[in-house]
C-alpha cells in the first residue's frame, strides 16, 4: 500500500530516471523527503518506499550500463535508494530542519559519486594491499 502510494506520487510528479539525469534523480529525493514529512512509517513501509526508489534507479541505470562496469547496476540501485532513503528518513526527523530544497542538494553531494562510478564503463577496482601481502 505504502509502496502504490509512493510510486503514484513519482507518477503523479512525472519523475522519469534516464540512468544519467542528475535532475531526474534529485526529483526522486526530494519525493522521498516530501512523502517522509509527518508520517512515522514502520520499516515493512520503508521497505516498499526504498524498493520503489531502487527499481525505478535499476530501470534506468540498465540503460546505461556497460557490460565491462565494475560496478553491476543492481548494486548501485540499491546502494542509492538505501542512501537516499535514509538521509531523507533523517533529515525528516530533524527538529527545524532546512527545506527540502536544501537537502535534496545535499543528498545529490553525498550519492552522484555512486551514479558517476557507476556510468563509467572503464572503471578498474584495485586492491588496498601491496602486492605479495595477503588481506588481514
Amino acid at each position: 500500500m505504502v509502496g502504490s502510494r509512493f510510486h503514484e506520487l513519482l507518477v503523479e510528479r512525472e519523475v522519469r530516471f534516464d540512468g544519467t539525469c542528475s535532475m531526474a534523480l534529485k526529483a526522486i529525493v526530494l519525493a522521498v523527503c516530501d512523502y517522509l514529512v509527518g508520517r512515522q512509517l514502520e520499516p515493512h513501509m520503508e521497505s516498499a518506499i526504498i524498493s520503489v526508489v531502487r527499481r525505478m534507479l535499476l530501470e534506468g541505470l540498465k540503460r546505461h550500463h556497460s557490460e565491462h562496469g565494475a560496478i553491476a547496476p543492481e548494486m548501485a540501485a540499491a546502494t542509492m535508494s538505501w542512501a537516499i532513503y535514509g538521509a531523507a528518513k533523517e533529515w525528516a526527523q530533524t527538529p527545524d530542519r532546512c527545506t527540502s530544497e536544501e537537502i535534496a542538494g545535499t543528498v545529490m553531494i553525498l550519492v552522484s559519486p555512486i551514479l558517476n562510478v557507476t556510468l563509467q564503463s572503464e572503471v578498474t577496482l584495485t586492491a588496498v594491499e601491496p602486492a605479495g601481502q595477503a588481506p588481514t
